[in-house]
């Protein structure tokens, strides 16, 4: 199995900024605190219990790791 997850974190303090000579709505001045954290990954799975006919369970493993990048 693979896995590739992208996530973006922005600053929890960044407020939107509004000026009085003019009249507009608010907006973001300056993205100063940008993060984007990229996940990557690899698994595998063991299968260490079959399931029976009826009624069974099946018991299996995961064994993974993997890299995580910021940008």
């Amino acid at each position: 199995m693979f896995q590739l997850e992208i996530t973006e974190a922005e600053r929890p303090r960044e407020q939107k900024k509004s000026f009085a000579e003019f009249p507009t709505s608010p907006f973001y001045f300056w993205k100063d605190q940008f993060f984007l954290p990229i996940k990557l990954g690899v698994q595998q799975q063991f299968l260490l219990g079959n399931k029976s006919n009826k009624n069974g369970v099946s018991v299996t493993a995961n064994v993974g790791g993997g890299i995580s990048l910021g940008y």
